[in-house]
Parts: structure tokens; sequence; C-alpha cells
């Protein structure tokens, strides 16, 4: 990530050797909107950091630049004067194969066969969008009464989406399953009625115009 490229640079030119950075997200618009960088203490952190400084320095130095979506890979050519040859777009998605009719988990699908599914899987934090659905559950529960919320994945610091069902009266609509491999997407989606990834438009790589 972002704050070990000046540490990869270094490496790089001291033991002459290729650079490779591997971007997930634009970091400096990213970074801003976490749940740790608005607290108090982030807050003055944020004042203090200059990370779009530290992308237009570093990230030119690299021989190769990855990233995992176009819109994110034309905003580091346009904002931080990336050479177009030297940044690669790799999809961070599961492989194809996995999903086909062999690969479900009938136990999986047969938990939720009485209920209307909407399914998130991913990380769980403030940036995903999981709240929006938790803050629609009150109505939607009024016309989907076996509605049913299932999200799987790792809860980030900030983010607990379960304490915010419970402060609505809606907890019981939702059910959190951890962290799940990659070959089980299939069946849970298979369970779900409708999958969801609402995240704000704040990003800056995902609000293009």
């Amino acid at each position: 990530d972002l704050p070990l490229s000046d540490v990869a640079f270094s490496i790089a030119r001291k033991k002459n050797v290729k650079l490779v950075f591997d971007q997930h997200e634009y970091w400096s618009n990213w970074i801003g909107h976490t749940a740790h960088y608005n607290t108090f203490l982030g807050k003055i952190v944020k004042r203090l950091s200059h990370w779009k400084k530290y992308e237009r320095r570093y990230l030119p130095e690299a021989d190769l630049l990855i990233t995992v979506e176009n819109p994110l890979r034309d905003s580091y050519i346009e904002n931080c004067g990336i050479n177009p040859d030297k940044i690669i777009t790799v999809p961070n998605t599961p492989l194809r194969s996995i999903f086909n009719g062999q690969n479900l988990d009938q136990s999986i699908v047969d938990k939720y066969k009485n209920h209307f599914v909407i399914f998130y899987a991913g990380k769980i934090d403030v940036l995903r969008g999981i709240y929006i659905v938790i803050h629609a559950l009150p109505r939607l529960s009024q016309e989907i009464p076996n509605i049913k919320f299932v999200i799987a994945g790792k809860m980030a610091r900030g983010c607990d989406p379960i304490k915010e069902a419970k402060t609505l009266n809606v907890d019981k609509y939702v059910d959190h399953v951890g962290w799940i491999t990659v070959d089980k997407l299939p069946s849970y989606i298979a369970a779900s009625s409708i999958c969801t990834h609402t995240p704000p438009v704040i990003r800056d790589e995902t609000n293009q115009s």
C-alpha cells in the first residue's frame, strides 16, 4: 500500500531491482473517508497528512503499477502523472471457474430457502454502504416480513452493522456469517434474492464524470 512506497523505493534503488506497486484504491481519497480518520484524533492526523503529494512523488517511480479497475487506473494517470504503459488493471474478483452448479453447498441454500435474502460479501467497513441496507430494514421488513440481510466478511474497526441493527430493533433480520472462503460464494449467491454493494458515491475512482 501507499504508506510503504517510500520504503520500497529505497530498497529497489539500493538493490537495483524492479519496483511494483499494488494499489487497490485511490489512497489519498480513500483514507479521508475511513472510520479511523474521522475520529477526533484521526481528523488531526488527516490535516497533517499529505497523501496526494506522496502519491505524486513515489508512484511514478514504479516500474509497474497494478490497479483493480479502469476508473482507478484513469485517476492515477490523470492525477499522479503515471505513464499509461506502466499501469495495468487486474480485477480483484474470484475466478469464473468456481461459479458452477456442482460447487454448491446445499445446506447453505436450504438454510435460507424461506427467506428473501439480501447478500453482501467483502470487507465490512463504513465505506461499503452496508449501513444503507441496515437503515432500510425497518421499512423493508414491513413490506417483506421474511427478509434477511446476510453479511459475509470481517468487520473493520469502527464498523459494527450488528450493533447498528440492534439500535433500530432489526437485528433479527441480519445474519453475520463471518469470513468465508471464496468457494462458498456461489452457495450464498444461489441462496440470495439480491446481492448488494451500495457504497456512497464519494470516491474519486468511482465518481468519474
